[in-house]
């Protein structure tokens, strides 16, 4: 059986890690919100474009703010 070796993360790579999986947990609530199955007839709501959108917008504000330190500290 193979191991993988034993590593340790800095912790601001994990947390980097994990907002970058909230961000893309957004992105796919989004693409839920404005799936067929919740729009039987085929149209978006108002309400439920407006919602995709604010997902949206939240999850790209999260990975621009990241892009923004990594780019500070470089």
């Amino acid at each position: 059986m193979f191991k993988l070796p034993a590593v340790a993360f800095p912790p601001t790579l994990i947390l980097l890690v994990t907002e970058i999986l909230f961000a893309a947990g957004l992105l796919s609530d989004a693409q839920h919100v404005i799936d067929a199955e919740f729009n039987d007839e085929g149209w978006v709501s108002p309400q439920r474009a407006n919602q995709a959108r604010q997902y949206i917008n939240i999850a790209k504000k999260i990975m621009f703010d990241m892009m923004d330190q990594e780019g500070k500290a470089a």
